[in-house]
Formats: C-alpha cells, structure tokens, sequence
C-alpha cells in the first residue's frame, strides 16, 4: 500500500543508532542499578535493554496502515481529488454518490463512475451495498480497476439478530474477492439494548466475532470496525466535553483483540459536526487538537485502522444535519478547518503505524485526577466506565519496568509489547483538547537510563536520571515511550 504522504521514518537515525549498541547488552547489566537509583527483583532483564530493541523501522514498507473516508467529493474535478489524495485519505467508502445521497449498489453506474476516478488516481475503494446483504455481488475481476477495490462494506451498525444473514455473503464475497476487507462497521457500547439487540455488550461483539469474523477464510482480515463521535459542543449542556462512553466501548473491543490477536481494530472517527440540541447533544467541528486527540486515543488501546466519517458534507435532514452542520469539505466544495485537522491526525497515524502495527496491546493504566469543572468531571466518569471493563485494567505491578506513574490530571498509560517482549507505553492527556489544558506525568522506572520518546509521531533518545522521567504532555495529545537499559 502506497502512502500519500512522504513518510519520515518514525525510527530517527539517533534511534536506530541506540538500538545498534549491543556491547552493553542485558547480561552486563545484571545487578548494576546504582546508577538509575531503582531495582526490584521482579524485574525482567532481557527485555527493555538495548540489546534487544526492535528497529521498527524494518517494517516501514510492509506495515502501513489504511486511512478510509465515508462520503467522498460530490465533486469529479482533479482538483477535488488532489484535495483527497492530500488529505492523506487512501481508501474511499463507497456510501454516497455524487448527489450526496446514499443508496447506490456496489455494481451500479454510480459506484462505478467512482471506482474509475479512484482508480486514475491511485486510491483505493470499499464498494457499498447500502444495507443490502447481497450473496451475489457484481465480480470485476476482469476489470482494469479490480486492483482499487479493497473490500465491501455489507451494512451498518447491525443488531445481533442480523450477524448470521450478514454471514451468508462471506463465500460469495471470498470467491470474487479473496484476501479482501469484508467490512461491517458495528455499534459501540454507547447504543441502546433496542439497537444492539441485547442488554450485553459482550454478547453482541463476542457474536459478531463468533458468526462472522471467524468465519472468513484463512488469510482474509478479519476487521472488527465501529464508529465512535465523541466531541460535543456546548448547545446541550452549556459546555464542551468528550463522550463519556468512549473509552468503555475502546476496552470491549480491546477485550476482543486480546482474545483474538489476528483482528484489526478500526475506528472511524469524527471530521464533522452534526445533531439538534432538540434530540441529541450535537458534536462540534473538530479542531486539529480535537482530530489529533482522537487518533492517540484510540491508538492507546491498538487500534491500527482508521476513516473519518465524513469527506464531504452531508446532504440536509431534520434529524442530524442543519445548514451549519459541515465536514472537511464544505457545500461549496471548500476546504474547512476540519480538512487539515484531519490531514494533521492521518500524518501522525502514518509516522507511527509501523510501529503500532508491530506491537502487542496488553491493557490501560488510568490516572485520574478529581477536578470541580463540569467537562472535567464527564472525563472522570468516562474513567469509571472504563474501570468497570476489569480485564483490560493494569496497575503498576502489571508492568516490568515502570515502578511508579503519576499525573496531575487524566492520563491513560496503555501497556504494549513488541515481538521480543519489550515494553512500550502508550500516554495520552485525556481531556477535551477546547480547554487546552495540558497534564505533567513522572514516572519511575527500573533498571532503565535511556528512553526513546515519541512526540508527535517522531522519535528522541533521551537519558533518564537517576531512574526518573518527566513529561508534559499539551492537550489533546500523548506520547509513546520505550525505557530501557543501556
């Protein structure tokens, strides 16, 4: 898969340099803690030594991730596709035509007219059958473009009395289209008992694994996708906030993936503002922040793929979307804010992708602070849902080589593992990036006096003194470190 962006290697040569030192490797360092002030004797010392680093940059060309959108430009000027390709998007959702409308087929003219235009200019496609779970869908095998389509997205948001008609497409789609992305984007714990056909949200998701993804023949992805749009604006409430469900449904799907390591999780993320403080509390447009915070977030609990819903603005209706509800792309085929907030977040999600694609997800560490603001305390509430899904909480004896982690606000430190075991974590500022607001994490580490850093998706080298290392991490954004020996 071809990146839009000219990637910068998220390992630095400084890193790469670091990870070559073999010299003092970690039978030298046995015993040897008066340097870094901390020991234990639990503390594993084959891991985490320079020794026995991965280069994660060997994977850049073999471990990119996907970047889809939803409703692609209703314009078929070249210069709306430039705009596209740009934006750092390489897969399009077929769920819309060019009238803004849903309701095309996968086969129809429609679809076609798009799947040429991504074709001419090297994105890939999901067909769409817009909730039509068809066993016998058109085969373009012989086809110029068959390369461009990627997959097909059957329906949407499912209750589980559907997972088994959903489940008769498979042979008829891995027969035209093997090794692709049969794709279904599921509801997450927020929904309703009346939407998720149940009052367990583990019976839905372990079902929808159990009925369809394991069914896809060896070798074909198996993509458990859902939709979470968790920036809201003040018209409901009086203040901003971030959906207090988020991270429960983050750990369900966790869940899953420590169950079932083959899955790739994919979130599809929030470019728009949409919803009536009449039926709903509305989402606002995302800022960069706002974009960017979302990436780190779902990273920090292994998502790996991703799409934005929407590319373009979305035709009116009485119940979501008003004349002052737009995307990245506004009704008059302009660029908003959101367009290169969105741009910011995909440039982060690519310069960390071979890394993150390369890990193991383990389980979230959460730090909480008490505070007395309004947006602050819906964050605090988010943290106890989270709480409440027990087998994918850690504390501090969970880790090798972290003794202790604080923070002077809400902080998830997500616990992850590389091929050779080595411990890398995840540390995200959790807070609604609109009160910019940053947090100061310390920690203490064991046995550890080097650390590499991640800031912004580009990696640093750093010493640790005396065992310890500070942060401060500005809102909306994390951090992903590797301590280790030296």
């Amino acid at each position: 898969m071809n990146k839009f962006f000219r990637k910068t290697s998220a390992l630095t040569a400084a890193v790469i340099a670091a990870i070559s030192v073999t010299a003092c490797g970690g039978d030298s360092s046995v015993g040897n803690s008066e340097s870094n002030g901390s020991s234990a004797p639990n503390r594993n010392l084959t891991v985490n030594v320079s020794s026995s680093l991965v280069d994660f940059s060997k994977y850049k060309d073999t471990k990119t991730t996907d970047i889809y959108a939803w409703r692609g430009p209703t314009d078929f000027s070249d210069e709306q596709w430039r705009w596209f390709k740009e934006s750092g998007i390489n897969t399009l959702i077929m769920d819309s035509g060019l009238d803004g409308k849903r309701g095309a087929q996968f086969g129809s003219a429609s679809q076609e007219e798009y799947i040429e235009k991504c074709h001419e200019h090297g994105i890939n496609v999901i067909g769409y059958t817009n909730g039509n779970v068809n066993t016998n869908v058109k085969d373009y095998k012989n086809s110029d473009f068959y390369s461009t389509i990627k997959g097909i997205d059957y329906t949407d948001e499912p209750p589980i009395s559907e997972f088994e008609e959903i489940a008769t497409a498979i042979p008829d789609f891995s027969a035209k289209y093997p090794g692709g992305k049969f794709f279904v984007c599921m509801l997450s714990s927020g929904a309703s008992a009346k939407h998720l056909g149940t009052t367990d949200y583990r019976e839905y998701a372990n079902g929808w694994y159990d009925t369809v993804l394991s069914q896809l023949p060896e070798g074909m992805p198996r993509i458990f996708a859902t939709d979470i749009y968790p920036m809201h604006d003040d018209k409901k409430y009086g203040y901003d906030y971030v959906e207090e469900t988020w991270l429960r449904s983050l750990a369900y799907l966790g869940e899953i993936k420590i169950a079932h390591p083959e899955i790739v999780l994919h979130m599809a993320m929030q470019s728009m503002s949409f919803g009536f403080a009449e039926n709903t509390s509305p989402r606002r447009l995302p800022s960069e922040a706002d974009c960017v915070f979302q990436a780190y977030v779902n990273m920090a609990f292994g998502f790996t793929e991703f799409s934005w819903f929407t590319y373009s603005s979305p035709e009116l209706d009485e119940r979501e979307f008003g004349e002052e509800h737009i995307s990245m792309i506004d009704r008059s085929n302009q660029r908003t804010t959101a367009y290169y907030g969105v741009k910011k977040a995909n440039e982060l999600i690519y310069d960390l992708d071979e890394v993150m694609m390369s890990l193991t997800w383990r389980g979230v560490y959460p730090i909480t602070v008490k505070s007395g603001t309004n947006s602050e305390k819906m964050d605090e509430r988010a943290i106890k849902y989270l709480n409440s899904v027990k087998s994918v909480i850690l504390d501090e004896s969970d880790f090798n080589v972290i003794k202790s982690i604080s923070a002077n606000g809400n902080v998830l430190c997500s616990q992850f593992t590389d091929e050779n075991d080595n411990e890398g974590f995840m540390l995200v500022n959790y807070g609604d990036p609109s009160y910019e607001k940053s947090v100061r994490v310390d920690a203490e580490f064991i046995d550890c006096d080097k650390i590499i850093v991640y800031r912004d998706g580009k990696a640093s080298v750093e010493d640790i003194e005396n065992g310890k290392w500070s942060e401060n991490i500005p809102a909306g954004k994390g951090v992903f470190i590797v301590p280790y020996k030296k």
